[in-house]
């Protein structure tokens, strides 16, 4: 079944005209252009850009996980040290005291009568005076 148009007496059917644009190229009269779909360009996306951001920063994770090893490693260190210096500081104050009471006069005294016999003079010493001139 075809279905026929009836057009009337003196009419003529028109056809679309696409719509136009008008483009001004600098002289006095304005040129028409059809407008028309323009085929869409797929843009190639260079890679280089994405792969120096991917490898800068795989580079900038790496020195950051390098960098907080460091720190701990050095924070370690730091502990160790500084358990040591107190260590250090507590064995040079019990030297210091085995050095004060070893070195007490009357320690001394004692020592020298009961293992070498010296003993105190009873009547003061007397001195000698040189002559310097060798008279």
């Amino acid at each position: 079944m075809a279905s026929s148009i009836s057009i009337p007496a003196g009419q003529r059917m028109h056809k679309e005209t696409p719509e136009r644009r008008l483009i001004f190229n600098g002289g006095s009269q304005p040129r028409t252009v059809p407008q028309t779909n323009k085929q869409v360009k797929r843009r190639r996306v260079n890679p280089i850009p994405l792969i120096l951001m991917v490898i800068c920063a795989a580079f900038m994770a790496v020195f950051f996980i390098w960098n907080k090893i460091a720190v701990n490693h050095l924070a370690g260190d730091l502990d160790r040290m500084q358990t040591e210096y107190q260590n250090i500081v507590g064995k040079n104050e019990i030297l210091r005291s085995e050095v004060s009471q070893k070195s007490s006069p009357e320690r001394v005294e004692k020592i020298a009568q009961d293992q070498i016999g010296l003993t105190f003079r009873k009547e003061q010493p007397v001195l000698f005076e040189l002559d310097p001139r060798g008279k």
